[in-house]
């Protein structure tokens, strides 16, 4: 967070003001409009009006309940509480296991929740994540304590920093847009810090909506590119919380409901060295963005995560990293905006792209370069890339209308 404000800071059209807080949020015949109030004096208000409003105001977003977006979720009915303290004596006693940042605890009576770890400083704080029961309150930290030990398997000395509660749900909003109001991380979806998938999620939506709405004020991005933030992100997050997060939590458990260590031992432990432990995404979590109404002939028709991790340049998915000649990688390269990668591609095909995004107003960087070493895995000589870092379109060859290719990705054919 510290990062993410000094660069804001650093930006000179961005004001940030953290002594109001938001009282309302509506759609007006020429925009949106936001009131505030003071923190310090509840009597002094405000507003503000802008084109459009991205709610980024966590899982209770006032920006959310005021636009009318529903949500559906899986509700596992547990408190948990998450705890950040210091401790030396857990450093010492977890140095029996390989260094971790993140050291999880399967215990059958939580029903596949886990419990586990982290580190903050090494050495010496630490965060705990796991479930706890329902009369629990962030004073009760002697009972704390306690289910710590239990956890961690031997007593240790801690300082608690921070104690706080929170309820195990998965909830998914149903779209991420109404009207001229978005929604993008915590405010569009949650589900147990599992993974780090919570975090990376809401950072790739504010990539996604950022460039759209971007190009949209520049004049170059279309109504169905606005609409497309809903579109790709949504399923990205429905999928990952009911395949990925929902089902380590159902595997787990049902694996404690076929294993016991206490009644046959070695079938527990051949069974347990089997499993993938969940630790990370499955080998198949790529998420993509095929069949997307700004993606040009992507490979097929279904938005989600279940995909291949591929090196090849497929419109749809995210572009792999590779060393350009140049010394530097690709993502190094990019513009801002929209970037055609030229890789050994003749010059009248990358003029015809050219000229179609000149034509229409639409900023392109050019990169060009030759197919040589790994260049040639894209398996294409020309290749559109989003300032997401998603492909947009790939070929050896322009199109026959590149103005209606370009159209697409900009979410406004016929422009």
């Amino acid at each position: 967070e510290e990062v993410l404000r000094a660069r804001a800071r650093a930006l000179s059209r961005i004001t940030i003001n953290y002594e109001v807080t938001v009282t309302a949020v509506k759609e007006t015949a020429e925009g949106v409009q936001v009131d505030y109030e003071s923190t310090e004096d509840a009597m002094e208000t405000g507003e503000l009006r802008a084109r459009f409003v991205v709610g980024c105001d966590g899982a209770r977003s006032l920006v959310r309940e005021h636009s009318g977006i529903e949500r559906r979720s899986r509700d596992f009915s547990k408190k948990m509480v998450l705890a950040v303290f210091r401790s030396t004596e857990l450093h010492a006693g977890l140095e029996r296991f390989p260094e971790r940042t993140t050291y999880r605890v399967l215990n059958p009576k939580y029903h596949g929740i886990w419990q586990f770890f982290g580190r903050v400083k090494l050495g010496e704080s630490w965060f705990f994540h796991g479930p706890v029961p329902d009369d629990m309150r962030p004073s009760d930290t002697e009972r704390l304590q306690a289910m710590l030990e239990e956890a961690a398997g031997f007593a240790f000395a801690c300082d608690f920093e921070h104690v706080g509660l929170w309820d195990l749900k998965i909830e998914v909003a149903k779209r991420y847009r109404s009207g001229r109001i978005f929604i993008a991380g915590d405010a569009a979806h949650v589900h147990p810090p599992y993974g780090g998938l919570g975090l990376n999620t809401g950072l790739d939506d504010v990539a996604n909506l950022g460039w759209k709405l971007a190009a949209n004020i520049q004049g170059w991005g279309g109504e169905a590119l606005l609409e497309s933030y809903s579109e790709e992100r949504q399923p990205i997050f429905a999928e990952t919380g009911d395949d990925v997060i929902g089902k380590w939590i159902d595997d787990d458990d049902a694996f404690f409901g076929q294993y016991s260590p206490d009644v046959n031992e070695p079938e527990f432990e051949k069974a347990w060295n089997s499993r993938t432990g969940g630790e990370f995404a499955p080998p198949w979590y790529e998420p993509h963005y095929d069949g997307s109404r700004v993606i040009a002939d992507a490979p097929s028709h279904d938005i989600g995560i279940h995909g291949e991790h591929r090196f090849r340049a497929q419109p749809g998915h995210h572009l792999a990293p590779c060393r350009m000649s140049s010394g530097r990688d690709v993502f190094e390269e990019l513009g801002r905006d929209l970037s055609l990668v030229a890789l050994g591609a003749s010059d009248a095909d990358v003029d015809a792209i050219v000229r179609a995004a000149e034509t229409m107003g639409v900023p392109m960087k050019l990169i060009v370069d030759d197919s040589a070493g790994d260049r040639s895995r894209y398996m294409a000589s020309l290749i559109l890339v989003r300032p997401d870092q998603y492909v947009a379109w790939a070929g050896d060859h322009a199109p026959p209308a590149p103005g209606e290719m370009l159209a697409r990705i900009c979410g406004s054919a016929g422009h």
